[in-house]
């Protein structure tokens, strides 16, 4: 009996967590969930989990270097791929543990972990993604790297690439960013604006 009393403990206590991570982020919908068509049969709680937050530094891979910086307006349109046997079960940049049949993605310079939309312009079909790893570095135009859950759910996978439009959620990713730091999300979007009035500055100081 105590131990069925300790199993129930922790499902009320996971059901509560998620329930105050979905409302907290304002990600519910009227409904009380975010948009399904959207997470096509993925965990919410997967999505917008407290994780440890990452810029990071600038890098080289195949001679080419990259700089990581915050971007909560990123919206881009070219190729994504996707990844999965090699790297199921490691770890991921920011940490995390990379599960291919889960829905995560990589991206090169953005900030992780973060939530994008992630449109497939060659059918039309629409997801949500954590972006939680750095990738894909080829010499063509990709700009994400999909698990392969994601790109499953997105219609490409036997494909291998596909056109798409990657939009950064600007909400849902400064709330994510605020609570895997610490912070107030008032806090952090004061910092965004101090950090974009001093480039604006610097900016015009150089012209």
């Amino acid at each position: 009996m105590k131990k069925f009393l300790k199993s129930s403990k922790k499902f009320i206590n996971l059901t509560l967590l998620t329930t105050v991570i979905g409302a907290g982020f304002g990600v519910y919908a009227s409904q009380g969930s975010i948009d399904q068509e959207l997470i096509k049969g993925f965990s919410e709680y997967n999505l917008m989990k407290p994780g440890h937050y990452k810029v990071g530094k600038s890098y080289k891979i195949k001679d080419v270097k990259y700089t990581p910086k915050s971007n909560f307006s990123y919206k881009e349109e070219g190729l994504a791929s996707w990844y999965g046997p090699g790297f199921d079960g490691k770890k991921t940049a920011n940490g995390e543990t990379f599960d291919m049949e889960s829905i995560s993605a990589a991206h090169k310079t953005l900030q992780m972990p973060c939530v994008a939309k992630v449109t497939n312009l060659e059918n039309g079909k629409v997801l949500m993604v954590r972006i939680n790893d750095r990738g894909p570095f080829h010499k063509d135009n990709r700009i994400i790297d999909l698990s392969k859950a994601a790109a499953e759910k997105l219609g490409f996978k036997e494909k291998g690439v596909a056109k798409v439009r990657v939009e950064v959620m600007t909400e849902e990713s400064i709330q994510l960013a605020a609570n895997c730091q610490g912070k107030e999300v008032s806090a952090l979007q004061r910092e965004l604006k101090l950090a974009q009035n001093n480039k604006q500055k610097r900016s015009s100081r150089q012209v």
